[in-house]
This record gives structure tokens, C-alpha cells and sequence, in this order.
């Protein structure tokens, strides 16, 4: 995959994994019942990642991508809202 994503759970450790997708390719998908992941590969600017926490709450998520040979790491922290 050209870049994927990891969510745990402040609280709990709840854990979810998800691959990103170029914004191109998440479009094309939304039609199709095909699969929309790009190859490993150049990491386009514009990435799109469809994940659902389990439950709402802060979540610490990290981003890994492949950028000039090396792999990326980029950490965040995410609030997600009840009934979002």
C-alpha cells in the first residue's frame, strides 16, 4: 500500500487499521465493488482513508507513508464525536 494508518484508543486500546487511497482512485471506487488500493509505490499529495473507530472518544493515530526511501511516521491525535 502506498500509505495506511493505525487508530488505538486512549481509553481502551481499541485498535483499527486502515490503507489509504489516492483521492483519484476513492473516487472511482465509490461506484464500483472493485478494489481502489494503489500499489506501494509514489505516495500521491492527495490521499483519501475511510475508517470507523469503534466507539467515540481520542483516538492516537499514526500515518505511514514511504517518502524518499525511507518510511514516514506521522503521529496525531483525533477526537471522534459521539455519533460521528
Amino acid at each position: 500500500m502506498a500509505a495506511h494508518a493505525v487508530f488505538v484508543g486512549t481509553d481502551d486500546l481499541a485498535y483499527v487499521h486502515a490503507h489509504a487511497m489516492s483521492a483519484g482512485a476513492a473516487n472511482a471506487a465509490h461506484g464500483s465493488h472493485g478494489s481502489a488500493h494503489d500499489p506501494a509505490g509514489a505516495v500521491s499529495a492527495q490521499m483519501m482513508l475511510h475508517a470507523t473507530p469503534p466507539h467515540a472518544g481520542r483516538y492516537a493515530l499514526w500515518i505511514q507513508f514511504m517518502a524518499d526511501g525511507e518510511i514516514r511516521t506521522v503521529p496525531f491525535v483525533v477526537d471522534v464525536a459521539p455519533g460521528a
